[in-house]
């Protein structure tokens, strides 16, 4: 079964039955969110001759650092020698080489800069990492202080990571390298750890079909109120997980990994199979399976080795976690959307939160059930409960349906979360036209 081959849905709003057919009342999206997630590029064939050699050179306890100025070489400097030692000891298999970290302040220079949302990249053919001096972060997390702090540090552990692997690494597919230098930058950057599983384990989630996001207003102690859906479309029936991880890490392949919607999803898939594989036996498991492809004479790791070390099943066969293959897949992409992450992932789609409270049509089903109007947003606050749920659809009979509430996925209360009441004033105020 090819990856997301699912009809599509047609979603009704506001708490009237789900249907299904063609995509009528739903936001059928390939959002940003699509591509959310490829904030750090891994390794490119790029030379550095197109990019300006930045004139500071400073010398640190683990590496060179390049800037245009004394001050950003120091700070860069600082992050390097807290960041490189703990890259270093949760790796086997790695160069005793010292890194050399250019801070640029675009990456691939002018004629070729990638988004401003893209931190870092290792370019293999001169041996260098280079940062982005500032980084854009996604736009809901851009007033967080955790991102404001510790962001070029998740961008310079990834980009470590791709270095420090040595040639015992060669046969481990790329979307499986991406996955391992996003696992280990998590953990080094440990603020930023929640948002990376929740982010990961949610865009992974869409390889198994349309992921279904659903705003939820319910009279406070009811299960079930108005709805403000939306629809995250699953990628083309083309690719096989197999297929996902059958490319190699060869320099001139790798920017087949930037441009394309759906790469992040793949690179997803990566980091659930890389985490489950750390989980279960360590480092060494994963590098064990590298020796072994090697020693064998393969050019790649088969994903057979993967999904077995990562306790999954191939394509096709029946499983203890679910009732299909894709259900315990699915499941794994959950796991990582534990209880930290749910603010990141709330954050994630606070847009779509601020659009329900303002919809007109959905506040009305509410003054409905509650039997009154409400008066103004705190009037609102006091008595509804907010919940984000994300979920796939059901199946039954090959057809894939609504479910309210979902079995399979997470309920968030939004109300419950730092923020909440601060965006329910602002979208009120934008929907009444108040000052």
């Amino acid at each position: 079964m090819p990856l997301g081959s699912a009809p599509l849905l047609r979603v009704s709003r506001h708490g009237r039955r789900p249907a299904i057919g063609r995509p009528a009342a739903v936001r059928v999206a390939c959002s940003s969110r699509a591509v959310l997630w490829i904030l750090l590029v891994s390794c490119v064939a790029v030379s550095c001759s197109a990019v300006h050699r930045p004139p500071v050179t400073l010398h640190t306890k683990s590496g060179v650092v390049r800037a245009d100025t004394q001050a950003l070489a120091v700070d860069v400097g600082d992050e390097l020698d807290l960041v490189y030692p703990h890259v270093r000891d949760a790796l086997v298999g790695i160069r005793d080489l010292p890194p050399e970290v250019w801070v640029v302040p675009e990456i691939g220079g002018a004629a070729a800069a990638r988004p401003d949302t893209v931190g870092g990249v290792f370019l293999v053919p001169d041996d260098q990492i280079h940062v982005r001096v500032a980084w854009e972060p996604p736009k809901s997390f851009a007033e967080t202080a955790e991102w404001a702090e510790h962001s070029r540090r998740l961008a310079l552990a990834h980009e470590l990571v791709h270095f420090l692997l040595d040639e015992s690494w060669r046969t481990l597919p790329i979307v499986a390298e991406e996955g391992l230098c996003d696992v280990l930058a998590a953990r080094t950057v440990a603020p930023l750890g929640p948002m990376a599983r929740g982010l990961q384990g949610g865009t992974a989630l869409r390889a198994f079909g349309p992921v279904q996001v659903t705003v939820m207003f319910a009279p406070a102690g009811r299960q079930l109120g108005p709805m403000h859906a939306v629809m995250l479309a699953a990628p083309p029936p083309t690719a096989h997980l197999a297929d996902v991880f059958a490319r190699r890490r060869v320099a001139s392949d790798i920017d087949a990994l930037d441009g394309d919607p759906w790469e992040a999803v793949h690179r997803a898939l990566g980091f659930v199979v890389v985490s489950r594989i750390l989980e279960r036996g360590g480092i060494e498991g994963l590098h064990a399976l590298c020796v072994r492809a090697r020693d064998e004479g393969l050019e790649i790791v088969p994903f057979p080795w993967l999904a077995a070390a990562a306790g999954l099943p191939l394509e096709g066969e029946r499983s203890e976690q679910g009732p299909t293959w894709a259900d315990a897949w699915a499941a794994a992409c959950l796991q990582l959307m534990d209880t930290a992450t749910h603010r990141w992932i709330a954050m994630d789609f606070i847009d779509l939160a601020g659009d329900a409270v303002g919809n007109e049509r959905l506040r009305r089903s509410l003054t409905r059930q509650l039997g009154r109007d409400l008066d103004g947003p705190d009037d609102f606050l006091r008595a509804v409960e907010a919940t984000l749920w994300i979920s796939l659809p059901g199946l039954e009979n090959g057809i894939r349906f609504l479910q309210y509430p979902p079995r399979r996925g997470l309920a968030i209360r939004l109300d419950e979360l730092p923020g909440f009441d601060a965006l329910v004033r602002a979208a009120w105020r934008d929907d009444s036209g108040a000052p």
